[in-house]
């Protein structure tokens, strides 16, 4: 599975639009949207990429290399959820991107949510 084209113009336009630094990827397959987004995001702009499968990003490892944009990647090979708590206990989000391979992806984004709005940011019971 992978992002169409026109959906990632959508999401590039989205991103300067809103001039975003901070990105978080939740299930990167090769890499497409991953690409789309560091060439999009400023040259300090940070990503937290994650998924459970390293074979894949490492597919399209070498064409993010040779975009010279590999820097901005912070690829974590676990599932998302426990690094979605981590991540609220330490780092400030801007836009937080979701390519959902799997119904609990989306999961995850609505704990993450729910935590991040949340004014006491407590675990939820699931």
């Amino acid at each position: 599975m992978g992002t169409a084209p026109d959906a990632g113009q959508l999401m590039t336009m989205l991103l300067k639009l809103v001039d975003v630094k901070k990105t978080i990827e939740v299930g990167v397959f090769t890499g497409y949207s991953l690409l789309l987004t560091a060439l999009t995001i400023p040259e300090d702009g940070k990503i937290i990429a994650i998924d459970l499968n390293r074979d894949s990003y490492e597919i399209g490892l070498p064409v993010i290399k040779r975009a010279g944009v590999d820097h901005k990647i912070d690829f974590r090979e676990a599932e998302a959820l426990p690094v979605l708590d981590q991540l609220l206990k330490d780092v400030k989000i801007g836009y937080l991107i979701i390519f959902i391979f799997f119904f609990n992806v989306f999961l995850y984004f609505l704990i993450f949510m729910w935590n991040l709005l949340s004014p006491t940011r407590s675990k939820p019971i699931i």
